[in-house]
């Protein structure tokens, strides 16, 4: 990861902002955030972006194993903003009380699985709209992604998340 690898331990009340991955070929994951194993909670990944050749994915965060709770994802750039998959067989992702908001993901979805191993778990996420991440299909029945809220279904914007999004404060 570009700004954090963790493999292992807590991350909490943290900021993870403004770090640039560039890829010469081969793999790229974790712009922001490479998780390991371990548990993130009350943290923001903002403004990190990955650029670049080679396969690149996880712009906010790669996960393989761990705890993902009550974070912002938002303002990241480069392909798939939460990206899990290929290298665990095992692991256990839970991500849960989240918020992935205005990433610029070049057609890319905003979470992307690649693995028919392992669980994940995704529940009460906040997503901008329903195009922004996959639709997970009956090869994936290791994913639960219930509970998914989609902002453009309720109305809401940025105002109503953020104290001022337009200028950067995430907040």
């Amino acid at each position: 990861g570009a700004g954090v690898f963790q493999n292992g331990g807590i991350i909490e009340n943290c900021e993870i902002d403004g770090n640039i991955l560039n890829g010469k070929g081969g793999y790229v994951y974790g712009g922001g955030l490479y998780q390991r194993t371990g548990t993130v909670f009350n943290t923001s990944v903002i403004h990190n972006k990955i650029t670049g050749t080679g396969t690149r994915q996880g712009t906010g965060v790669f996960f393989e194993n761990g705890r993902f709770y009550n974070n912002t994802i938002t303002a990241n750039e480069g392909p798939y903003t939460l990206y899990s998959g290929k290298w665990f067989s095992n692991g256990r992702i839970d991500v849960y009380n989240s918020i992935i908001f205005d990433n610029k993901n070049y057609g890319n979805y905003e979470f992307d699985c690649n693995t028919n191993k392992g669980n994940i778990t995704l529940k009460n996420c906040l997503f901008k709209n329903k195009n922004a991440h996959r639709t997970f299909d009956n090869s994936y029945t290791n994913v639960d992604a219930s509970s998914f809220v989609y902002m453009d279904d309720k109305g809401m914007s940025a105002s109503d998340l953020f104290n001022d999004a337009d200028n950067g404060d995430y907040s």
